[in-house]
């Protein structure tokens, strides 16, 4: 498991406080400072079976600061969250094992925010009853 390391207090308070400006196409917000957002509206549902599906429509997009890409200590975050999605689906012993190699490039690669989501994860991972 990855050591813990203190997030610093202005990049857990840039986290916790992303400011929203109301949709405009529908009831909800839209967070400020993103790449792109699109507001949509659900105008189907299908319930049957193990995995529901809905389709939707983008009524409202939004474009705001440019895309720049991701680096690899960023997409080990988002796998890192993904698995913590699966807690209780994938056999823990293997989400751990994955952590361990996703660790390693958040260190090499990451940056603060990088360290301090996977942080946030790894408790999340640490938490889990099962």
């Amino acid at each position: 498991m990855p050591r813990r390391r203190a997030c610093d207090r202005e990049t857990r308070r840039r986290t916790a406080a992303a400011e929203a400006v109301p949709a405009t196409a529908v009831r909800g917000f839209v967070l400020e400072g993103v790449c792109a957002a699109h507001e949509f509206r659900v105008v189907s549902r299908d319930l049957a079976g193990e995995r529901g599906s809905f389709e939707a429509e983008v009524v409202a997009s939004h474009t705001g600061r440019p895309f720049l890409g991701l680096n690899r200590g960023s997409h080990a975050v988002i796998e890192a969250a993904i698995l913590v999605s699966r807690l209780g689906l994938i056999p823990r012993e293997e989400i751990e094992r994955q952590f361990v190699e996703l660790a390693r490039l958040v260190e090499k690669t990451g940056g603060e925010p990088e360290r301090c989501g996977f942080a946030l994860l790894a408790r999340r991972l640490a938490e889990w009853p099962g």
